[in-house]
C-alpha cells in the first residue's frame, strides 16, 4: 500500500474552533471568553455560496438533524438559532498549506489536493520511521485535533475514493490487506465517482450502482458503452496507468493569516492572537536553520487603512518569545485609530543561523548582547530615533565622527576609515598614544587656554591636509592638568596659540 489520502472534510470549521478555542485559553477577559464561550456551545454550519446548501457542520449541529447537503432554507427551518458562516476556499487551501508543512519532516513526499486532500507516498518513509504503525503515530500527532478520513491503497485514485468515501482504515501491505482493500473498493457506490453526469446517469440505467459491478465489466464492454474518460479513471484507479504528481516543496517565505472572531480595541491586547503566529514561525525557522531579521506584521482596521508593524533582529533571531518582547515594546507606543478586524504576519528576510556557543561559567549570561538592547530600543523608541557613531573621513577630532541611523553601515565606516588610518600612518610623525587615552568630553568649538596647567604627556600631532582652510590642520596634542586637579586635553597650533578642546572624566 503505497498511497495514503488524508480528507479534511471540515477544516475551516476545526479551524475556526480552534482559534476560538484559543481565545479562552489566553483569557482574553470575561466578556471576549463569555462570547467566545457561547459561540463555541451554538450550533454552526457552513454554507457553499454557489448551491446554497451546508457543506461543513459541527457535532452538535448535526445533532439536531442538519445534514451536509441540505439547503440553507431547510437547516433554518429545523434550527433557528444557527450560526451561518459561508464557505471561503482560499482560506481551506491556506490551511492545507499549513498542514503540509507539519507534515513535510515526517513524510518527504506530499501533494497537495486543494482544497481538503493531502496525498502522502508511503513506502519510502517505512524504514525512516521503522513501520506503518510508528510512521502513521507521528502523523496522528500532527494532525490533533482536526477531523480527517484516512485511507492508503495501491494508487492515488483508489486511496481519494476511500477516504472521500469516509473510510478510516490503515491497511499492511499483504495478501489480507489487498483483500480488505477491494472489498471496501467494491462497497463504494458509483455515485461517489469523480465522473461526469452524464457517465453517472449512464451507470444507473445499466442497474450498476456500486463499484463492484463497475470493476468486473471487460475493457472492450466499457469503451463500447462509455466514452474515454471512463477508461481512464479506472486505468487510474486500479494502478494501470500512472498519473504525474506535483509534489509538494516548502517555500521559503513565511506567511499566515489570521481573521479574528472578535474586534480589538486595544494595542496591548494584540500581543496575544499574534502570540500563536509567532510560534508557528519558530517552527519554521528551525525547521530550515534559518533566523528571522525582520517580521512584517499588518493589522487590518475596519473601516480604514491597514496598519504595518515592522520588527527587527539585527543579529537575526528564530525564538517566539524574543519576537514577543519585541512586539510588546513596540505595542506600547501604538494606538489604533479604528478596531482591528485580521492580522497577517509574514517573514521573508532571514538568514542561516549562525554558530554560537555560550560560555559556561561567563559572568554574562541572561543578559542582552548589545544587538538584542539595540533591537528592544528599535521596538521602543523607533528606528528613525536610533542613532550610530561613525568614523569619518577626517583626523582632526571634530570632524573624526559623525551619526548614522544604521549599525551596519557605521561598523562599515569604521573599518574603511581605520584601513585608511593604516595606510597613512607611514607618514606620520606622531608619538605612539596610549590606548584609551582620549577625553570623555569634547568641546564643540576649542577655546583658548587661560589658566596655568602642567603638562603631562605630548606632544601627539594630528595632521590632516586638505584642499581649504577648514580641512587644513596641524595640531600637537598634549594631556595636561590644571590647578584644580582636572585632566584637560589640549593642543597648539604652528602659531604658538593654547586651546582646550576636550576634558577626560
Amino acid at each position: 500500500m503505497r498511497w495514503l489520502y488524508l480528507h479534511f472534510y471540515q477544516l475551516q470549521l476545526d479551524h475556526l474552533y480552534r482559534e476560538e478555542q484559543l481565545v479562552i485559553d489566553e483569557k482574553e477577559g470575561p466578556a471576549a471568553s463569555k462570547t467566545t464561550a457561547q459561540a463555541l456551545s451554538q450550533a454552526t454550519i457552513i454554507v457553499d455560496g454557489q448551491g446554497n446548501e451546508v457543506c461543513q457542520a459541527c457535532e452538535l449541529a448535526q445533532q439536531q438533524g442538519i445534514r451536509l447537503g441540505m439547503g440553507l432554507a431547510a437547516a433554518i427551518a429545523m434550527q433557528a438559532k444557527l450560526r451561518v458562516l459561508d464557505y471561503r476556499p482560499l482560506l481551506e487551501q491556506e490551511l492545507l498549506q499549513q498542514l503540509a508543512e507539519q507534515l513535510y519532516p515526517i513524510s518527504a513526499n506530499l501533494v497537495l489536493q486543494a482544497p481538503q486532500g493531502l496525498l502522502l507516498e508511503i513506502r519510502s518513509m517505512l524504514r525512516y520511521h521503522q513501520g506503518l504503525e510508528n510512521y502513521w503515530q507521528h502523523i496522528q500527532q500532527q494532525l490533533q485535533p482536526l477531523h480527517y478520513h484516512y485511507a492508503n491503497a495501491h494508487s492515488p485514485w483508489a486511496a481519494q475514493l476511500l477516504a472521500r468515501n469516509g473510510y478510516q482504515q490503515l491497511l499492511a501491505d499483504t495478501p489480507e490487506g489487498q483483500q480488505s482493500l477491494e472489498q471496501s473498493l467494491a462497497r463504494i457506490p458509483c455515485s461517489s465517482l469523480p465522473l461526469k453526469k452524464n457517465s453517472l446517469e449512464r451507470l444507473s440505467s445499466l442497474g450498476i450502482h456500486h463499484l463492484e459491478r463497475l470493476l468486473k465489466l471487460p475493457l472492450k464492454e466499457i469503451s463500447r458503452r462509455f466514452d474515454e474518460e471512463m477508461l481512464l479513471y479506472l486505468g487510474r484507479l486500479n494502478n494501470e496507468l500512472k498519473t504525474p504528481l506535483a509534489y509538494y516543496q516548502p517555500t521559503e517565505i513565511f506567511e499566515r493569516q489570521l481573521q479574528l472572531f472578535y474586534e480589538i480595541y486595544d494595542s496591548e491586547t494584540l500581543s496575544k492572537p499574534i502570540t500563536p503566529l509567532l510560534k508557528q514561525l519558530q517552527d519554521f525557522l528551525q525547521q530550515r536553520d534559518l533566523q528571522a531579521q525582520q517580521v512584517d506584521i499588518q493589522l487590518q482596521l475596519r473601516d480604514s487603512e491597514s496598519l504595518k508593524i515592522e520588527l527587527r533582529a539585527i543579529r537575526g533571531e528564530e525564538k517566539a518569545e524574543r519576537w514577543q518582547a519585541l512586539l510588546k515594546l513596540r505595542l506600547e507606543r501604538l494606538e489604533l485609530p479604528a478596531p482591528v478586524e485580521a492580522i497577517s504576519l509574514r517573514c521573508e528576510k532571514h538568514q542561516q543561523r549562525g554558530q554560537e556557543h555560550a560560555e559556561l561559567f561567563s559572568q554574562h549570561q541572561g543578559r542582552l548582547s548589545q544587538e538584542q538592547l539595540l533591537d528592544s530600543l528599535q521596538a521602543r523608541l523607533g528606528k528613525e530615533r536610533i542613532h550610530f557613531l561613525q568614523a569619518g573621513n577626517s583626523h582632526i577630532p571634530e570632524h573624526s565622527q559623525q551619526l548614522c541611523n544604521s549599525a551596519s553601515s557605521a561598523q562599515d565606516n569604521s573599518q574603511n576609515n581605520l584601513q585608511d588610518k593604516k595606510g597613512s600612518s607611514k607618514n606620520n610623525t606622531n608619538l605612539p598614544l596610549p590606548e584609551g587615552l582620549r577625553p570623555s568630553f569634547l568641546l564643540k568649538q576649542p577655546q583658548q587656554l587661560q589658566e596655568e596647567v602642567l603638562l603631562f604627556y605630548g606632544p601627539e600631532r594630528i595632521q590632516n591636509p586638505g584642499w581649504n582652510e577648514k580641512q587644513n590642520c596641524e595640531r600637537d596634542y598634549f594631556i595636561a592638568r590644571n590647578q584644580e586637579g582636572r585632566w584637560l586635553w589640549l593642543y597648539k597650533t604652528p602659531n604658538k596659540h593654547w586651546y582646550v578642546h576636550g576634558y577626560f572624566a
